[in-house]
């Protein structure tokens, strides 16, 4: 039971992954033309409320090519888990969409995995090496992505106005095909005080709740996630970010 727990806290904090006005209307080009920004976000995760590590998402933007990281380092149980995925993805003008080109996935702990994947020009087609063996995966209607894509993705979403996202992100082993919906606004209180968030919450999932809250005062990023599935009872919320522009 331990290990399972372990493992789908990871994953969770592994896929998600954050300022004045100024600063926002700046960020809002970041989708619209080259620029060289540097960004980087720190979390508290808790399970149950009790407090069992962080996470830190680290975004490197040169000009439509960008480089990404988070890393996860926990202790649960008397036993240490973690790991990170760095991933290169590109912006695309003409269809207004960031792909995955590649990724690199580490995690440590109660089993260590060493998965690297490469995606195809359009996305469409990836190819994954975990532990030596070597999978291929494809999907005609939509491109295939990783989870730092998939927070980009859904900050451009909300940036733009829309309000539903349908996403195929690439696993060890498998496509999963996930939807997202934006239910409205609300004050949530954060580490930097109260807060006007978006709601976003997963759906077509029955056997699981997870919602996020996403501040435009802050770049438009995730500022708190809770997450119910099963046993698992899971939050986080920033409590650092720093945006450099070179």
């Amino acid at each position: 039971m331990i290990p399972k727990i372990s493992r789908s806290i990871l994953a969770l904090s592994l896929m998600f992954s954050a300022c004045s006005a100024a600063d926002e209307n700046q960020h809002l080009q970041a989708t619209k033309q080259p620029v060289n920004i540097n960004k980087s976000f720190s979390y508290d995760v808790s399970y149950k409320g009790i407090n069992i590590g962080d996470m830190v998402r680290e975004l490197q933007w040169r000009g439509n090519s960008i480089k990404a990281n988070i890393t996860a380092d926990f202790s649960f149980l008397f036993m240490d888990f973690g790991g990170n995925q760095q991933s290169k993805i590109s912006w695309q003008p003409q269809s207004e969409e960031f792909l995955t080109r590649s990724f690199i996935r580490n995690t440590d702990g109660f089993s260590s995995v060493r998965m690297e994947a490469e995606f195809s020009e359009d996305g469409h087609n990836s190819q994954i090496t975990n532990l030596g063996e070597k999978l291929t995966f494809s999907n005609a209607d939509h491109a295939i992505i990783d989870f730092n894509t998939l927070a980009l993705e859904i900050r451009h979403g909300v940036m733009s106005g829309e309000k539903q996202f349908e996403i195929f992100m690439q696993t060890s082993d498998d496509i999963a095909h996930y939807f997202f919906e934006v239910k409205g606004k609300e004050m949530v209180n954060t580490e930097f005080g109260p807060l006007s968030a978006y709601r976003i919450e997963q759906i077509k999932k029955d056997d699981r709740t997870l919602i996020i809250w996403v501040a435009p005062s802050i770049d438009h990023q995730m500022v708190k996630f809770h997450y119910q599935r099963r046993i698992l009872d899971i939050s986080g919320e920033m409590t650092k970010h720093s945006i450099t522009v070179l």
